[in-house]
């Protein structure tokens, strides 16, 4: 089949099988400009977030919801800094690895409000969402 498009139900299915049944870790970066579709994390294309209090959030396997449109979204998630992190963070990106840069970067998300200062004590807020869509 040549050229042809995914249903809502394929999406739907994709989300299912593939997003919601995984685990993740999210995790937070400071990249000036959004990853590109070819960056991972062992070419050290993704600047994490360093500092007191930071660590990757799991998303345990089966804590996704998915939509009728294969939108898979998780539980909002909270970081927060017990000192100051590195600046500006500006966005945030999921993978399969705990730490480090040995993993597979699935997806990132670059802040569409811009940099976010993270001092002592703050939050950052995420609530990861992943849309299936193939083109």
């Amino acid at each position: 089949m040549a050229n042809g498009k995914t249903t809502n139900e394929g999406a739907n299915k994709a989300a299912t099988d593939y997003i919601a049944a995984r685990t993740y870790y999210l995790g937070l970066y400071e990249n000036a400009t959004e990853p590109l579709k070819t960056a991972s994390l062992s070419a050290g294309d993704i600047t994490e977030v360093t500092g007191a209090g930071y660590a990757r959030i799991i998303l345990n396997g089966g804590s996704w919801s998915v939509d009728s449109t294969g939108k898979a979204t998780n539980l909002e998630k909270t970081f927060t800094a017990s000192g100051t992190w590195s600046n500006p963070v500006t966005g945030s990106f999921l993978t399969n690895v705990a730490s480090g840069t040995g993993g597979i970067l699935d997806h990132v998300h670059h802040s569409p409000v811009g940099d976010m200062t993270v001092l002592s004590g703050k939050d950052v807020k995420i609530t990861p969402e992943i849309q299936v869509e193939y083109v």
